[in-house]
C-alpha cells in the first residue's frame, strides 16, 4: 500500500492525519495481512516467492494453482486405462502415443 493509497483511504473515510503515526500503523496492518496470506499459502504447501505485497503473493498462488491443474490434466491422460484395447495392439499403441502427445502439450503450456 502506497502513501497515496493511504491518503485516499483516509480521505474517503473522513480520517484526519495527525503526524506520521497513521502511516506507520497502516504499514503495520498491511504487513500483518501479507503475513496472513503467506501463512495460508505455506500451510497448504504453496511457495510464497519473494512477494512484497498481497497482490504479489496472490499472483504467485495463482501461477502455482494453474501449474498444478496442468499437471493433473497431463497425469489424467497418462493414466487412461487402455486395457480394453488389448485385442488391437496397433490401436492401443496409437492411442497411447496420442495421449502422451496431448500430455506433453499440456505440460509445455506451463513453460511458455
Amino acid at each position: 500500500m502506497t502513501r497515496d493509497d493511504i491518503d485516499d483511504l483516509m480521505r474517503d473515510n473522513g480520517i484526519v492525519v495527525v503526524g506520521e503515526a497513521v502511516y506507520a500503523l497502516c504499514q503495520l496492518v498491511a504487513a500483518a495481512e501479507r503475513e496472513k496470506v503467506a501463512a495460508w499459502m505455506m500451510a497448504r504447501g504453496y511457495a510464497t516467492g519473494h512477494g512484497d505485497t498481497i497482490e504479489d503473493l496472490l499472483k504467485e498462488l495463482e501461477w502455482q494453482i494453474r501449474e498444478q491443474e496442468r499437471d493433473a490434466c497431463a497425469n489424467l491422460l497418462l493414466n487412461v486405462d487402455l486395457s480394453p484395447m488389448d485385442a488391437d495392439h496397433r490401436l492401443q499403441s496409437w492411442t497411447a502415443t496420442v495421449l502422451l502427445n496431448f500430455s506433453d502439450a499440456i505440460r509445455a503450456r506451463g513453460e511458455q
